[in-house]
């Protein structure tokens, strides 16, 4: 490059510099504390130092300093003045400093900023206090942690109890288990990146959506395949097939279509750990299973308590984690009731299109979309309490809430639909027999009266 090119490109930057310069300003702002760890419904204190880099050389502790603070998610925090006019809190240093009353509400992460200009009206550059707002600790919340993790526990291993060899004989001919694990694990995880993408904006949702699609069928999607009349072998045994192969799968999917999700998120997520927590549902299955090859006549009663346990799971997570997290109301939006719904709805149909497509036979049919669409939302809450930090973990409970409460919908319509499909098939039987009793009626009193009479006519 020529020598005077040269000069006159690094003349060119020493003045941008020099404009960048004179726009900005010599003080800076910094808080004390940097960061806010608070409880639901408190309030800190924090103060906000402004200073020069340089002291003026004419200064004035009357300078008139404006300042301007803003919070980016006021429903995670609120801050208790938004703007400063102090021309009479100067220092001899020259240092200004403002103190700040921050109120937490609903948990989550938030930032207070603060902007504002000097004398000669040149802008201070932006600087922001992180705030996290996580749950009170209390005794409730515990409880429903261990509770929600010995249930799931206790259902494994009762769904273990009443695999018998008549379900495990479906493997001679495996068409049916190998379409639902498919459907299950090749179609949920996409379908839930695909939701999240679309409908939901906030990174931490986004995972626990994904993190639901890729949790097997659980003890509701057998509940609804018997109200439905499916194929309740066929669901027990995916139950359980899924269940061992969540092991591996849950990790991997995380790993590679999740991970633009956990990226954006900015988590440092455990792989391990959520590895670990599919794991530990193989070990209650297993047991369950040796129980009932080694005492067989427990499977009977096992199989008798397990639907009203799965019903008394599914609710238990609803309601308790709603009376335990009352901030769920806060955090439900529409869109993430619309996310809650598209999953379940939109795998169901997907797995039961892909077994009709295959030529299954109806209960196969119920059987397969069910276990598809139906996720077990409780192995969801356990593996998100236990991977995540607060109060991200708290946050991403409402995405599987959301799924448990959405997921029955559903099926209800069907059921209900069925039946009004029956009354009215019911009904027109009913109406067609009337006529045919009139049109006989009829015919028979026109077959009673003489010829002679007819031949008049």
């Amino acid at each position: 490059m020529n020598f005077k090119v040269l000069i006159a490109v690094i003349l060119m930057s020493l003045q941008g510099t020099e404009v960048t310069l004179q726009n900005t300003s010599i003080y800076d702002i910094t808080f004390d504390p940097v960061f806010l760890l608070m409880g639901m419904g408190n309030t800190s204190t924090a103060t906000a130092y402004i200073t020069p880099a340089v002291l003026p050389e004419r200064y004035n502790k009357k300078e008139d300093i404006r300042v301007i603070f803003y919070v980016t998610d006021t429903t995670v925090a609120t801050v208790s003045s938004e703007s400063f006019n102090n021309s009479e809190v100067g220092t001899e240093d020259g240092t200004y400093t403002f103190r700040l009353n921050v109120t937490s509400g609903i948990i989550g992460r938030s930032e207070v900023c603060a902007e504002g200009k000097d004398a000669t009206n040149l802008t201070i550059p932006t600087t922001c206090l992180n705030v996290t707002v996580i749950r009170n600790s209390g005794t409730m919340g515990k409880f429903f942690t261990y509770i929600v993790i010995l249930l799931v526990v206790v259902l494994y291993l009762s769904t273990g109890t009443v695999l018998s060899k008549t379900q495990l004989a479906i493997f001679k001919n495996p068409t049916g288990p190998i379409i639902g694990l498919v459907t299950q694990f090749l179609l949920m995880p996409p379908l839930a990146f695909g939701i999240a993408k679309v409908v939901i904006s906030n990174p931490i949702f986004k995972l626990a959506l994904f993190i639901v699609a890729c949790c097997p069928g659980g003890g509701a999607s057998t509940l609804w395949t018997v109200i439905l009349g499916g194929n309740i072998e066929l669901s027990i045994l995916m139950t359980s097939a899924s269940t061992l192969l969540a092991f591996l799968m849950m990790p991997m999917w995380i790993q590679t279509l999740g991970y633009s999700i956990v990226s954006e998120a900015d988590l440092q997520i455990p792989f391990g750990r959520i590895a670990l927590c599919a794991g530990t549902t193989i070990f209650p299955l297993g047991l369950g299973f040796f129980i009932q090859r080694k005492y067989p006549a427990i499977s009977r009663y096992m199989l008798l308590f397990l639907k009203p346990f799965s019903i008394f799971l599914m609710v238990f997570i609803i309601v308790f984690a709603i009376i335990t997290n009352a901030y769920f109301f806060q955090l439900f939006t529409f869109q993430i009731m619309i996310a809650g719904a598209m999953l379940p709805w939109i795998g169901t149909i997907l797995g039961g299109t892909t077994a009709g497509l295959c030529r299954r036979n109806w209960t196969d049919i119920l059987a397969i979309g069910l276990e598809t669409g139906v996720c077990n939302t409780g192995l969801a809450v356990f593996v998100l309490k236990l991977s995540l930090p607060h109060p991200d973990s708290d946050i991403a409970t409402v995405i599987p809430v959301a799924v448990a409460l959405m997921t029955p919908v559903l099926p209800i319509i069907f059921i209900l639909g069925k039946k009004i499909w029956f009354r009215l098939q019911a009904f027109l039987k009913k109406r067609e027999d009337v006529v045919l009793a009139a049109a006989s009626a009829v015919a028979g009193s026109v077959n009673d009266i003489p010829m002679s009479d007819l031949a008049v006519y």
